[in-house]
């Protein structure tokens, strides 16, 4: 039988949505990119140059929100 816990449940940490700003491609339209990951010719993955700001910022988003967490919500089930 599984241990009953007096102290009250933490109240969930309110957080602001987290997201990277989409960019707009169009056709022609060239950009410098760094190949991330190949598999194959047909199976690729690229990260547009510049577009590090933002995965920074949202990695420091991330943390900060795991950081708030109680363990009990930190984990994955």
């Amino acid at each position: 039988m599984p241990a009953v816990s007096s102290q009250p449940a933490a109240a969930p940490v309110q957080q602001q949505p987290l997201s990277i700003p989409a960019t707009e491609l169009t056709i022609g339209r060239r950009v410098k990119v760094s190949l991330v990951w190949v598999t194959n010719p047909l199976d690729f993955w690229c990260q547009m140059l510049g577009a590090d700001q933002d995965l920074e910022k949202l990695t420091f988003q991330l943390n900060e929100c795991y950081e708030k967490m109680s363990p009990a919500e930190n984990l994955v089930s």
